[in-house]
C-alpha cells in the first residue's frame, strides 16, 4: 500500500477498522467460501423445483389460474413451457421424487451453511460444533434458514402485480399501496434476525460475550441494498425473450447469491474486529 494511503488510514479509527476487515477477508480467502455458499444454495434450487412440482401435481391447484398469476412476472415463452410441464407432473405424480427432492434440498442447503459455520469457526479460532453434532446442526439450521431465505426471495421479487391480485381478491389495495417499499423494510428485519441467529450459532463456547449485533445490522442493511438492485434487475430481465431473459435472470441470481455469501462473511468479520477493538480498549 502507498505510504500516503497508510497515513490516511492510520489517522482514522473507522478506516482502520474497515481496512482490517478487508485485509482479513483477502488474507483468509473468504471469497472462496462465499463462492461455495452460492454454489450450494444454487444447487438447492433444483431439488426445490422438484418439491414444488410434486406438491402441485398432488394438490388440486387450478393450473390455469396459477399460470395467469405468474404470467405477470415471467416471459410468455416460459409460461407456454410451464403449461406442458404442469400437465406432465399432474399425470405422472411420484411420491419418491418428492422425498428425493426434500433430501437433496436439505443436503445442498446444509453444505451451504456448513461452509459458513466452518469458515466462521476458522476465523474465531475454534468451531462451536464438531463431528456428528456439526453435521446435525448444519441440517437443522439449513431447514430453518431455507424457509426464511425463500420467503425473503418472495418478498423481494413481489411487485405491483401481487398487490393488484390481493386487491382483486380481498380489496386491500389501499392498505398495501406502500408495499413497494414496506417489503424491503420487512426483508431487512427478517435478514437481521437470521444473521443474529447465525452469528450466535457459530460463536465459540469459550467466547460467549462475542458481539453479534454489529455484524447483523451491517449485513442486514447491505443485503437490503443488494436485494433492491436484484429486484430491479429481475424485473427488467423479465421483459426480454425466453433465451436472453432466462440467461440474464440466472446470472443475476448467481451474482446475488455470491454477494449474499460475501456479506454474511463480512458481517462475521465486523463482529470479530468490533470485539477485538473493545478488548484492546478495556486493557
Amino acid at each position: 500500500m502507498p505510504p500516503f494511503l497508510q497515513k490516511i488510514i492510520d489517522k482514522s479509527p473507522f478506516l482502520t477498522k474497515v481496512y482490517s476487515i478487508l485485509d482479513l477477508y483477502g488474507s483468509r480467502r473468504l471469497g472462496r467460501s462465499a463462492a461455495a455458499f452460492a454454489y450450494y444454495l444454487m444447487l438447492s434450487f433444483f431439488p426445490l423445483l422438484i418439491c414444488v412440482a410434486s406438491v402441485i401435481g398432488r394438490t388440486r391447484i387450478d393450473t390455469a389460474e396459477l399460470l395467469s398469476v405468474i404470467r405477470e412476472v415471467i416471459p410468455q415463452q416460459v409460461t407456454e413451457t410451464l403449461v406442458t410441464f404442469f400437465g406432465y407432473i399432474h399425470d405422472n405424480y411420484s411420491q419418491a421424487m418428492l422425498w428425493a427432492g426434500i433430501i437433496l434440498l436439505l443436503t445442498a442447503a446444509s453444505g451451504a451453511f456448513g461452509t459458513i459455520m466452518a469458515t466462521m469457526g476458522d476465523l474465531y479460532g475454534e468451531p462451536r460444533y464438531k463431528g456428528l453434532l456439526h453435521t446435525a446442526m448444519c441440517f437443522l439450521y439449513s431447514a430453518v434458514f431455507l424457509v426464511m431465505i425463500y420467503l425473503s426471495v418472495i418478498v423481494v421479487a413481489t411487485g405491483d402485480w401481487f398487490i393488484d391480485l390481493l386487491d382483486q381478491w380481498f380489496h386491500v389495495g389501499d392498505v398495501l399501496a406502500s408495499w413497494t417499499w414496506l417489503r424491503f423494510i420487512l426483508l431487512t428485519g427478517i435478514i437481521m434476525l437470521l444473521l443474529l441467529l447465525l452469528y450466535r450459532s457459530v460463536t465459540p463456547v469459550n467466547r460467549p460475550a462475542l458481539p453479534v449485533l454489529p455484524g447483523a445490522v451491517v449485513g442486514g442493511l447491505a443485503i437490503l441494498v443488494v436485494s433492491i438492485l436484484f429486484s430491479t434487475m429481475i424485473s427488467a430481465s423479465a421483459r426480454y425473450t425466453l433465451v436472453y431473459g432466462s440467461l440474464a435472470s440466472l446470472i443475476i441470481l448467481m451474482l446475488w447469491l455470491h454477494l449474499i455469501g460475501t456479506i454474511i462473511l463480512l458481517g462475521g468479520l465486523v463482529n470479530m474486529v468490533y470485539w477485538q477493538y473493545h478488548c484492546e480498549k478495556n486493557k
